[in-house]
């Protein structure tokens, strides 16, 4: 179980997130064998540091991830927007 928090997307933070993804595919490679699958929370929307309730937006780096475990078959995973349903993903034997 993991968790990430990250700062609005702008272009001054765009060699950091393509950096933190290069470093998560390489993670992958090398540990994908330890997991048995995967789940990825993406929301549609979520509730700011202000107590707002804004979009997600398309542009954050956890596509990028998502992408990568598309592309490269490294385990099973799920993608969701709904965390019940991701929960229910990790009790299935798919």
């Amino acid at each position: 179980m993991g968790q990430t928090e990250s700062i609005t997307y702008t272009e001054e933070n765009d060699l950091l997130s393509r950096e933190s993804l290069r470093k998560s595919e390489k993670y992958l490679k090398f540990f994908s064998t330890h997991y048995e699958k995967c789940g990825i929370l993406i929301p549609n929307k979520f509730t700011n540091q202000f107590g707002e309730i804004v979009d997600f937006s398309v542009s954050d780096p956890i596509h990028g991830l998502k992408l990568i475990l598309e592309t490269n078959n490294y385990l099973k995973f799920s993608v969701s927007n709904n965390l019940n349903d991701l929960l229910q993903y990790f009790k299935t034997n798919e």
